[in-house]
């Protein structure tokens, strides 16, 4: 996996977005409350996964951790009607799950944005996007259909590191085919 995959929006002209995608890509706000914006049908949280366990490479890397070190990743998907828009894969040290931190454990299937959007709280300080091959690590290959296993189908991906009560957490988010950031710009 090339280095320099992940970029930061200042960087981001390199991907040539159009400006659609660049306005889902900068979304400073809730990713959730976006989607929303974009339908009149219900956006729902699938839990897919919430476990201690030990991250990927790159992910131990960017936190600079021992790489048999185990964390809390949630992954969720984020579905409208029979859609799945995106997939959602966040990364929650354990110095972050302590104290104030123990609510994102018990979040299920509600979304991330209910308590992470509040400016007394959490501070997003990083944001960087990717394009992704379906041979990254956050390839949500069972979810990317009707695609034989030949094709190369890269995905929009951003990353967000946010403080809350000052202890780091990263966000993850991969946009899936049926999202609207997929879409032309008008």
């Amino acid at each position: 996996m090339p280095t320099n995959q992940w970029h930061s929006l200042n960087e981001f002209k390199v991907f040539e977005p159009n400006n659609n995608q660049y306005e889902w890509l900068s979304e400073d706000g809730s990713m959730t409350a976006k989607l929303r914006s974009a339908t009149d049908l219900t956006v729902v949280v699938n839990l897919k996964s919430s476990a201690h366990i030990v991250p990927n490479k790159e992910e131990t890397i960017f936190f600079d951790m021992p790489e048999a070190q185990s964390v809390y990743i949630r992954e969720v998907i984020m579905s409208v009607g029979d859609s799945d828009w995106m997939f959602g894969r966040t990364i929650i040290p354990d110095e972050t799950l302590a104290g104030e931190g123990e609510q994102l454990k018990l979040l299920g299937t509600n979304p991330l944005g209910t308590i992470l959007f509040d400016p007394q709280y959490s501070e997003r300080v990083l944001i960087e996007v990717a394009k992704i091959s379906n041979k990254h690590f956050l390839y949500p290959h069972s979810l990317v259909k009707n695609l034989s296993v030949e094709d190369e189908l890269e995905l929009w991906a951003r990353r967000s590191v946010f403080h809350f009560f000052g202890k780091p957490l990263l966000v993850q988010e991969v946009f899936l085919p049926d999202c609207p950031i997929n879409l032309p710009s008008i």
